[in-house]
């Protein structure tokens, strides 16, 4: 896994414990977003990639009952607050980052 000082991680590596409880984290503000606010029955990180700035971004897939996957960026702070960026449908990971 190649890391560059403020590049993010490549390849996608498979999502652990830490990164789940981010996602468990912002999941009732991303049910509003995308799920008319109804609890997701599903809500489970798949894969990730990170980059390290003054504290951390993370993207990740998440798979959710819903009919495909979809994609997040959360923020951790070095304080340990968690923030959610965006959130997209299916794709790649990288998207929109230059190679």
């Amino acid at each position: 896994m190649a890391t560059i000082c403020g590049g993010w991680t490549h390849p996608a590596r498979h999502a652990d414990p830490e990164v789940q409880a981010l996602c468990t984290s912002v999941r009732d503000e991303v049910s509003k977003k995308v799920n008319g606010g109804l609890p997701f029955e599903q809500f489970t990180a798949d894969e990730f990639a990170s980059q390290v700035v003054e504290g951390a971004n993370y993207r990740i897939k998440v798979q959710t009952n819903l009919v495909s996957k979809i994609r997040i960026e959360v923020f951790k702070s070095l304080a340990g607050k968690v923030t959610l960026s965006w959130v997209k449908g299916d794709g790649d990971l990288y998207e929109g980052l230059p190679h």
